[in-house]
């Protein structure tokens, strides 16, 4: 209970100077008072008693009561958060009442008897909370004071040697409950927001993120984060340290009103992600990254391909830049070569330049996020290739799309099914769904919508995508798409021709590809809803193009993936955590 609160009662404030941040609006307080209010709360004990007057002990023995949250009210102070609830009317059932006094002559007479119903009315709850982060970097919530619990006690007995005494056993009660909410509503808290500082490792990357800060306001309660991420495989070389980025600007966080919750990334965070992959080995290539290519190439050469070798170097660390609307992911100054080892021959030399977009994804039904890449474009900067088969007039240019082919199959088979936050928040039954993303220059920032689960608003169907070719020119094709879908909504459609990488996403229904290769072509195209939801099962379209003169085909070989006259080319889409997932498994 109070755990979701203390996650969800983030409003907006001030930020912090952190890697990570989290805020909620008003809209998340109302979610985590529904919320709170599905839960049962129990009180159980063998025993509870105590002296009074002249007895030795007074008290309950098997006392047990269940109840549940009425309503919930939560103000963030200065420096503290009042948490007050009310509930319904509590029950219990099957306890016994007794009295007992060891000293024989004085007038306190010993009692036991059956308390068949306890009912408490009109319960209510208030206590005040300090939220800080302890050394092992998790929220704790400390209990300031002694809260205020207060109701209408009643109990079916009859008789008792002093009617005085029911006083006694109502504090005695309240007391009770009131230890069981105060050490169970903080701890609550603590396990949901906790959920935020946490260590995950996916196959040889392992992220660490820990609470560091928070920042409490009559307005808001922010949680800041620091985070880590390593490579923990074996590698193929080592790089220079590169200095780590210092924070630069303000994630305010500050379209949180309209969704539940929001969250930041610094850009900081960002680079130094990536500087510590590159130090630690992660873009280095191993001979095994070179085997599809190599089998690809095997023909256009005077000798066998099992006798290829091939390696690859980047001479700059990969960089990231934020705009308006995208991040741009650059790596500059890459080099390939392909060798003979046998006879020492170099077959390929060449110099490349790689742009790409990673997309941030969301599985709904089990409010994981992940990635995916688009618009990955690889660039030739110098080419120069020895030994091909004379006869084969095409073999140059076959091996500009081999290697174009081999860069964007093999980066996107590394990305598919990686989870980046698996299942964060169906441990407490709900589901998240991606309102906005918003581009600043100081980092990224997600604003996202809580849904219990079995909320008929949950839309977990993809919608089905079609398409078609409307019109093919002398080397340009121009395609036409639309989806249907089971929910009312703005689409989202992407595409891909031939081998290359998926397009942006685009709400366009159209593309004009032009400098296309004569032959024969495959033309894919797949749609998503509001809720994020991918059609698994793209629409598929063949179509053939007349033949065009050489210059027309030397430049369709330049390593464009997926032209097209209504998609700016350079407009990259979602950077989060991507880059550093782009060399290993």
């Amino acid at each position: 209970m109070m755990i979701f609160l203390s996650f969800l009662s983030v409003g907006y404030g001030m930020p912090l100077d952190s890697d990570v941040q989290v805020a909620v609006s008003e809209k998340g307080f109302e979610f985590a008072r529904d919320y709170i209010t599905t839960i049962p709360i129990q009180f159980e004990a063998e025993e509870l008693s105590g002296p009074y007057g002249c007895w030795d002990a007074v008290g309950i023995r098997n006392f047990n009561v269940q109840t549940q949250i009425k309503d919930v009210e939560v103000a963030l102070n200065e420096e503290t958060i009042t948490i007050t609830a009310r509930f319904d009317p509590i029950h219990g059932f099957d306890m016994t009442i007794f009295a007992e006094d060891t000293e024989f002559w004085d007038t306190c007479l010993g009692y036991e008897g059956d308390l068949s119903r306890l009912v408490i009315e009109n319960l209510y709850f208030e206590v005040e909370l300090y939220p800080f982060i302890n050394e092992a970097g998790l929220l704790e919530m400390s209990v300031v004071e002694a809260p205020t619990i207060v109701g209408e006690l009643d109990i079916d007995l009859s008789w008792f040697p002093d009617g005085v005494i029911l006083y006694f056993f109502e504090d005695m009660v309240f007391n009770k409950m009131s230890e069981v909410l105060q050490d169970r509503l903080p701890s609550l808290v603590d396990d949901y927001a906790n959920l935020l500082s946490y260590q995950h490792t996916m196959g040889d990357l392992a992220f660490d993120i820990a609470l560091s800060q928070t920042e409490l306001s009559s307005s808001a309660l922010f949680l800041g984060g620091e985070t880590e991420v390593n490579y923990t495989g074996t590698a193929d070389c080592t790089n220079e340290p590169v200095p780590s980025s210092s924070f630069a600007g303000n994630l305010s966080l500050a379209d949180i009103a309209d969704a539940d919750v929001g969250f930041s990334v610094s850009m900081a965070a960002l680079d130094d992600a990536i500087g510590n992959l590159w130090e630690q080995g992660f873009f280095c290539f191993s001979e095994q990254d070179f085997a599809a290519l190599l089998t690809s190439l095997e023909g256009l050469f005077a000798m066998s391909v099992d006798n290829l070798g091939a390696s690859a170097t980047l001479s700059q660390i990969p960089s990231l830049t934020i705009e308006e609307d995208r991040i741009f992911l650059q790596i500059e100054q890459g080099a390939l070569e392909v060798h003979a080892p046998e006879t020492g021959q170099q077959l390929i030399d060449l110099e490349f330049d790689v742009s790409a977009a990673i997309d941030l994804t969301l599985d709904p039904t089990t409010s994981s996020f992940g990635i995916s890449l688009h618009d990955l474009q690889f660039q030739f900067s110098s080419l120069q290739v020895e030994g091909l088969i004379e006869d084969n007039p095409q073999a140059e240019a076959n091996v500009k799309r081999f290697i174009e082919v081999w860069a964007v199959q093999e980066i996107e088979n590394r990305l598919q099914n990686i989870s980046l936050f698996q299942s964060m928040f169906h441990f407490f039954d709900l589901y998240i769904f991606v309102q906005k993303v918003n581009y600043e220059e100081a980092g990224l920032e997600v604003y996202l919508n809580l849904y219990r689960e079995g909320d008929e608003a949950i839309d977990t169907e993809p919608p089905d995508t079609q398409a078609k070719v409307a019109e093919i020119a002398t080397g340009s094709v121009e395609a036409t798409w639309e989806a249907e879908d089971d929910r009312e909504g703005e689409l989202v459609y992407s595409y891909r021709l031939d081998d290359r990488s998926w397009s942006l996403w685009t709400t366009d229904s159209k593309v004009v590809l032009t400098d296309l290769t004569s032959g024969n072509h495959i033309l894919q195209v797949k749609s998503r809803d509001r809720w994020w939801n991918e059609d698994q099962s793209p629409a598929i379209v063949s179509f053939a193009v007349s033949a065009l003169d050489e210059s027309a085909d030397d430049e369709a070989n330049q390593g464009c993936g997926g032209c097209s006259t209504t998609t700016p080319r350079s407009a990259w889409w979602l950077g989060l955590f991507g880059l550093v997932l782009v060399r290993r498994r």
